[in-house]
């Protein structure tokens, strides 16, 4: 193998092979990120070759490929990916089943010239977690391996220290009422280790590709140099938003498990979109702010736990390694809450009343408005 090869595994080749990855996860280690550069840079990334194609629209990349093998196999779609989908009656899940392989079909015949170099890419998160089964494996393999040459499936894995500090911001974004110390209870949360040794079983460990989720062994220390580099794509070419800080500050976490515990309390009370409407808010004024980190006690208590599957991980993907990732030393302490930043909290809290009220008082008047107007042309 070259050096070019070996760099950018995944680059055409002028053979006319036709290849496709299958970036499946893990999750919290900047899928969503990628995918906002592979929309955004549709047309150049055509012109080099790698093909991104568009099953469902931008705003849910290709969650729709997860949901197929699922409902294919017979299970039922996590809630998560229910409300995203317009599959709400049996009949509609029936009919996205029957016509999902001809959709995908056509989305890469529409960009891409499969008798032309080039590598198709097809990414979604969900795919590392959500296929698990015999059945499942033989859908998702039956409806992309036919297509194409050679298919590689592509997963990075991170450091568990950031990745569970990481999810559990996301689950509070998304309404979990879990202390960090309850959540980290969780064993699923140290099992990559099984995730990797069940693609690997069904897909082959030679056509699985592991990299890590690190700094110190990104290719430049950048996902995007390390990921688009594979494909042998110049991440200088490409248009890239800043991308945020995934963890809250450390002051609104308690604020947003009180409030995920109480609002369902509220039942038909709550105003659609309103605890939406507050996290968006938390979520801006985070910046600038110091972002909750773990304690020492809590790191120490994840690598204690996650110390056999790093072992194991070690020794079976990554042999010419030392150590899985780097060492480092246990966080600092964080400092305790202060006043002025338990008020923050508050204030953007009551902002985003005064506002939903201002908005509702608004909409009020115009429709009293509206029904005078339409009274008096009624009586005229």
């Amino acid at each position: 193998m070259t050096e070019t090869a070996a760099q950018s595994p995944f680059a055409p080749r002028s053979d006319g092979t036709r290849r496709c990855v299958v970036h499946i996860g893990l999750s919290k280690t900047g899928t969503t990120a990628i995918q906002s550069v592979l929309h955004a840079n549709w047309g150049l990334l055509k012109t080099r070759g790698l093909f991104f194609p568009n099953l469902y629209g931008e705003r849910y990349a290709q969650i729709s490929l997860s949901a197929y093998v699922q409902l294919a196999s017979g299970d039922d779609l996590p809630q998560y990916i229910a409300r995203r989908l317009p599959l709400e009656t049996p009949e509609k899940r029936a009919a996205f089943v029957q016509g999902f392989p001809a959709r995908l079909h056509n989305a890469i015949n529409e960009v891409a010239n499969l008798q032309a170099p080039g590598t198709v890419l097809l990414s979604c998160e969900d795919l590392s977690l959500s296929v698990r089964t015999d059945e499942q494996f033989s859908i998702l393999r039956e409806l992309v391996e036919p297509r194409f040459d050679e298919v590689t499936y592509l997963i990075y894995i991170r450091r568990q220290e950031d990745r569970i500090l990481s999810r559990y911001s996301q689950t509070l974004r998304g309404g979990v009422s879990h202390t960090l110390d309850e959540f980290m209870t969780n064993p699923a949360l140290y099992d990559t280790r099984t995730v990797l040794d069940r693609w690997a079983a069904h897909v082959g460990r030679d056509r699985l590709h592991v990299r890590l989720f690190d700094r110190s062994t990104l290719d430049g220390g950048d996902l995007m140099q390390d990921f688009f580099g594979l494909f042998g794509v110049n991440p200088a070419e490409l248009s890239i938003s800043e991308r945020s800080n995934e963890a809250y500050w450390p002051e609104a976490v308690p604020f947003l498990v009180r409030m995920n515990q109480l609002l369902p309390e509220l039942g038909d009370r709550l105003p659609a979109g309103f605890r939406a409407r507050l996290v968006q808010a938390l979520d801006g004024a985070a910046a600038g702010r110091e972002k909750l980190r773990l304690t020492p006690e809590q790191a120490q208590e994840i690598r204690r736990r996650n110390a056999p599957h790093e072992k194991a991980i070690l020794e079976t993907y990554f042999p010419e390694r030392e150590t899985l990732f780097p060492e480092r030393p246990l966080p600092a302490p964080q400092a305790q809450e202060a006043d002025d930043e338990a008020d923050a909290v508050a204030r953007v809290a009551i902002e985003v009343l005064l506002d939903w009220w201002d908005e509702m008082t608004v909409a009020k008047r115009t429709e009293a408005a509206a029904r005078q107007e339409v009274d008096h042309i009624e009586t005229f």
